[in-house]
């Protein structure tokens, strides 16, 4: 399963529902291949029709993995989701800046799906971020999910910081 990860404080703003939406609008094949990750806290205002939201999408598309962590979640932790994952989810409705998820995921090398409007559309495709699209329509946002692809690891870079290499170093060095 490719896993997709949205976090952060959980708001409508920051797009909680149109991904859920969009869910509904990939196969069943296409979802069966989908772990959704959402971690961080859940906006007091948006709780109760974000969970009632999300329970219907569990019955609704069951071959998706939604998966909430509802809690605060400690730098350390967040930085360990990111490397886990093989998409950072950014699917703001309408944010005009930017936002510290395309930093997390740029530093992870982790491609980002993000609105294509605003700083964070500019960044993503400026820098050749990931995907932007518009995040706030769900076919949009389901398409970019089919599209997304983990990028491929650096080999070269891989080669020359491995553990070998690295005690081959010490030792000539000796």
């Amino acid at each position: 399963r490719r896993v997709f990860l949205l976090f952060g404080a959980l708001t409508e703003r920051k797009g909680i529902f149109a991904v859920l939406d969009a869910l509904h609008h990939l196969s069943p094949e296409a979802r069966g291949t989908i772990t959704l990750r959402l971690v961080g806290r859940v906006d007091k205002a948006d709780r109760d029709a974000f969970l009632n939201r999300l329970a219907e999408t569990r019955t609704t598309c069951p071959e998706a993995r939604i998966e909430l962590v509802d809690d605060f979640v400690t730098d350390a932790a967040l930085a360990q989701e990111v490397m886990d994952c093989d998409v950072v989810l950014a699917p703001y409705q309408d944010h005009v800046g930017s936002s510290g998820v395309v930093f997390w995921a740029a530093a992870a090398a982790k491609p980002l799906i993000s609105q294509n409007t605003g700083l964070m559309g500019y960044q993503v495709d400026r820098y050749d971020l990931g995907l932007a699209t518009r995040t706030t329509d769900p076919r949009a946002l389901a398409d970019a999910f089919d599209k997304a692809a983990p990028r491929p690891r650096n080999a070269a870079f891989l080669t020359r910081h491995s553990p070998e290499a690295f005690v081959s170093t010490l030792l000539d060095g000796c």
